[in-house]
């Protein structure tokens, strides 16, 4: 399964979609990191509803509690990655990437660290309001 290299963005943005659901519904078999790379790497993309697609999906695992823990080593390796979405050209983007990481900051204890608290401070001076 490469969802990531389907030549059309309404195909990988469909795959990502499914995906994230079969995460959050059938977490023992898909919920593990031979699938969460999939969506670390379209997290990447260069089309923005691939990207917002990712964020959504990312938002509803990481929105129960039950799987937190099978995301650590996710969260460890895209943390960096989830941080620089809050810059995204796409609005939505970036607005959705910062309610995860404000999701993320509040069931993840110690997850963020202060330099990254100290980039997310930054969208406060946002031109685009729903980010600020």
């Amino acid at each position: 399964m490469c969802v990531c290299s389907d030549v059309l963005p309404e195909i990988r943005s469909m795959c990502t979609e499914e995906l994230c659901s079969w995460m959050k519904l059938y977490s023992g078999s898909f919920l593990n990191d031979s699938y969460l790379k999939y969506i670390g790497w379209m997290m990447h993309d260069k089309m923005p509803e691939v990207r917002l697609k990712c964020v959504l999906g990312l938002q509803s695992l990481y929105g129960d509690p039950l799987l937190l823990s099978k995301l650590d080593l996710f969260t460890s390796r895209f943390k960096a990655r989830l941080v620089s979405m809050t810059l995204d050209r796409d609005n939505e983007v970036a607005v959705q990437a910062m309610k995860l990481l404000i999701l993320i900051s509040r069931s993840c204890e110690d997850t963020l660290h202060e330099e990254d608290y100290m980039q997310l401070y930054q969208c406060v001076y946002s031109s685009q309001r729903p980010l600020a």
